[in-house]
């Protein structure tokens, strides 16, 4: 009886004492990354695959992504992935960069959960090179593990760093190590450490397409040694105005334990996207993965309509300018026509004055007529004469406007990481355009300074 029991409670130890299948992998965030394979580390996203790579966010971004999969990059893992992301731009000590926060949890269903807590912060262009920019993150992780079965749980501190070049014509390069202090765990039957991750990432984004490439070495993690993978992506995009944008991705993942094949799309609109994956084994194992995001941007606007709110509100301002003209047309004509009324009554005056000067009872009348005409002729030319300055400083306002509307254009290009050639022939136009106009563009000539002398 007792054999009989045995060799199924030894069995079921010896199942429970098997180390942890993977402990904190580099999964990256997001089905936009899941369907490029997991190569876009380098790329504007989520930060937990390279943390200075957040820092080209110009807006406020949340997600929430789902992730069922049977493959980590490393090898063969069947888990369930749920995670919340915060993107957040922020000015820190007169330097732009980006916050980042996310939350995590993951689950294989009957032996370990994994809770992931990480706070980050990268720069934006912190140091100019030529022909681009440099851009430095961090992440501050708090990592757990639970063991299900006997619902011990461990906690460990974590911490990635990275870097991120971005050079002229859309290409970029990073270097980042994830888990640096490769934090170990052990709770129960689990006993596994977080392996150090190095990643190298080149990518190059044109406004219909981006291409991705990383090649990732990872340390001895649940029992598979050091593992290397090269993992390569495409996103193809096709704009349609106001109906958003259509996106098609593709990647493919080569490893030493697994490799898959990841297809994807999405959507997106001017203050959302969402994004589907699907991951197909070629080894290592069966069983397809899937992948949701939900993506929310805050203060994001649609290009085309800021423009067009633009126009308008310089339409309606041309609009009351010209028929302030207008009137001031007709009324200068008005005075005119009283100015020549008026001459015609000096003359005539004069001339009854000069006849009937023997008239002396008249002649004292007739000169207060005079002087009246005379004041008259004056009080008119006096206000012709305002009148024209205020055509004058009217013309000037608009002039000014009309800069401020090019000065604020340029300094939106700049915002958007514009390269300085870019920038210094755009602010040339806008000198040369208002250089003799009689208006302040101080602000465009010591922006310009500014620029010659980087």
């Amino acid at each position: 009886m007792r054999s009989k029991t045995f060799v199924p409670a030894a069995l079921a130890a010896l199942l429970a004492a098997a180390p942890a299948r993977a402990v904190f992998e580099d999964v990256g965030l997001g089905a936009d990354q899941a369907a490029m394979a997991w190569s876009g580390s380098v790329l504007d996203g989520h930060g937990l695959l390279n943390p200075a790579a957040a820092g080209g966010t110009r807006k406020t971004v949340a997600g929430a992504h789902y992730l069922s999969s049977r493959r980590l990059p490393n090898g063969p893992y069947d888990f369930d992935d749920y995670a919340f992301d915060l993107r957040r731009p922020l000015m820190l000590k007169g330097r732009q960069g980006t916050f980042t926060g996310a939350l995590r949890y993951r689950t294989d269903g009957s032996l370990a959960r994994q809770r992931d807590i990480a706070l980050g912060w990268s720069s934006w262009q912190l140091l100019r090179a030529a022909g681009g920019s440099l851009d430095l993150g961090v992440n501050f992780r708090m990592q757990q593990v639970t063991h299900i079965p006997s619902k011990e749980a461990v906690s460990n501190p974590g911490l990635d760093i990275g870097a991120v070049y971005r050079g002229e014509a859309g290409l970029s390069y990073g270097f980042s190590v994830l888990n640096l202090g490769n934090p170990e765990f052990e709770a129960g039957t689990l006993a596994d450490s977080a392996p150090r991750i190095y990643k190298f990432g080149a990518a190059q984004s044109a406004r219909h397409y981006r291409l991705a490439m990383d090649f990732t070495r990872r340390s001895d993690s649940a029992g598979h040694g050091s593992t290397y993978t090269l993992s390569s992506g495409a996103e193809r995009a096709w704009h349609f105005l106001r109906r958003g944008t259509l996106l098609a991705r593709g990647g493919l993942h080569l490893g030493d334990a697994s490799s898959l094949l990841a297809l994807g799309a999405g959507w997106r609109l001017a203050e959302s996207d969402f994004s589907y994956a699907f991951m197909l084994p070629l080894s290592g194992g069966q069983g397809a993965g899937h992948a949701l995001t939900l993506n929310l941007r805050f203060g994001d606007r649609d290009a085309s309509q800021e423009w067009e709110r633009l126009l308008e509100r310089e339409m309606k301002f041309r609009k009351d300018l010209l028929q302030a003209l207008d009137e001031a047309s007709l009324r200068e004509g008005a005075l005119k026509d009283e100015l020549d009324f008026l001459r015609r009554e000096f003359v005539a005056l004069n001339a009854m004055f000069a006849s009937e000067s023997e008239r002396a009872a008249s002649a004292g009348d007739q000169k207060r007529r005079v002087e009246a005409a005379l004041e008259r002729q004056r009080r008119a030319a006096a206000e012709l004469k305002e009148l024209e300055e205020k055509r004058r400083k009217d013309k000037l306002n608009q002039l000014a406007y009309q800069f401020s509307v090019d000065f604020e254009a340029y300094l939106k290009m700049k915002a958007g990481g514009a390269p300085p050639e870019s920038l210094r022939a755009a602010l040339g136009r806008v000198i040369g355009q208002y250089q003799d106009s009689g208006i302040d563009i101080s602000r465009a000539t010591v922006e310009l300074q500014s620029l010659v002398g980087k």
